[in-house]
């Protein structure tokens, strides 16, 4: 588990489970997700599947930590206020979205699954 967290009285349960803890400095109100990925490579790990929400979701495509993602598209439309997959502080204008390079279209079910890789711009192209 990875975390930032160093009060004993809320890991001592996890603690208690047999969990393992990685100690994360802080960025923002939230660890640092770059340096997770250095440590986790520096345990030999080099791929983590990452299921948040939508605020781990922006996190790590502003950190430059995702190479895809997978896409879930249900055939219903929800409009109005409908929570998105991806919060955070966003982009204004189009021009700096992150992009996405899809590589599979699927479907299971009824719901369709668009399978991407994330293509960051470089500094150069600023």
């Amino acid at each position: 588990m990875a975390t930032a967290c160093d009060d004993d009285t809320k890991i001592d349960i996890y603690k208690k489970h047999n969990c393992k803890f990685l100690f994360i400095k802080r960025k923002g109100n939230h660890i640092d997700l770059a340096e997770l990925m250095k440590r986790l490579g520096e345990m030999k790990i080099d791929s983590v599947f990452l299921e948040g929400g939508s605020i781990l979701n922006w996190s790590a495509l502003e950190q430059q930590i995702v190479d895809e993602v997978q896409i879930y598209i249900a055939p219903k439309i929800f409009g109005g206020n409908a929570p998105s997959p991806v919060s955070g502080q966003g982009v204004s204008v189009p021009v700096d979205a992150v992009n996405l390079k899809p590589y599979a279209f699927s479907q299971i079910g009824p719901d369709f699954l668009i399978e991407s890789e994330v293509v960051y711009s470089c500094s150069q192209e600023l």
